[in-house]
């Protein structure tokens, strides 16, 4: 891409470096991208680029920063269920992930490129959301309304099953019928609240049962 005169507007400027980054992160992974390519690629020059960004590594942080800002607040609804009642807090989460994932499949793919890349690396706030997510189970379970499964172990369980869904789903959408498409997301979440919650809450038992002697 041409290089073009640099926006008055820093902001701007500092949105299309973040953009271009994250494009060329999904596609190439965050350690082949360098910060010339980002520049070049955004219509800037390196020097435009480094009065934002000094380093390939703040840019990294910066694009990661957003993403998790911008995810959380797409999330908020979800957050807003009861504390203590994980299976509403799944039955809404499940759905509203997927459809983030499917509008944001940049994302998606950065993702697995860093879980392949550097198993280690983690996007600034996981382990925020992951503590959060570790308190709502085991308030869950508090109350009883949960079998006292290892929360970690059941959290991996579900990121698993959403993300090999949103790494997947183009492929697995080639398999069914138009008409099903447009509702994949809503229809795959209904699907697995059902399997995940089969283990958790069997249906064919009392809800005032203790869910830890359950069979």
């Amino acid at each position: 891409m041409a290089q073009d005169d640099e926006p008055a507007d820093a902001s701007e400027l500092r949105q299309r470096l973040l953009a271009t980054a994250l494009r060329l992160f999904a596609e190439r992974g965050p350690s082949a991208t360098t910060l010339r390519a980002v520049a070049r690629e955004a219509g800037v020059s390196l020097g435009g680029l480094q009065h934002h960004f000094r380093t390939r590594e703040a840019l990294e942080h910066a694009v990661f920063l957003q993403l998790m800002g911008s995810f959380r607040e797409g999330q908020q609804h979800v957050f807003a269920t009861p504390e203590d009642d994980f299976t509403a807090f799944l039955t809404v989460g499940l759905e509203s992930y997927l459809r983030w994932a499917h509008a944001n499949p940049q994302v998606v793919r950065l993702g697995a490129r860093m879980s392949l890349e550097n198993p280690d690396a983690e996007f600034p706030g996981e382990s925020e959301v992951h503590a959060e997510l570790v308190r709502r189970v085991r308030l869950t379970q508090d109350a009883k309304r949960m079998r006292r499964l290892d929360p970690d172990l059941l959290l991996m369980l579900v990121e698993v099953v959403l993300n090999g869904f949103a790494s997947n789903r183009a492929h697995i959408a080639r398999r069914l019928e138009p008409s099903r498409r447009e509702s994949l997301e809503r229809d795959f979440a209904e699907l697995a609240r059902e399997v995940l919650l089969y283990g958790l809450v069997p249906r064919h038992r009392a809800s005032t049962e203790d869910p830890d002697q359950r069979s």
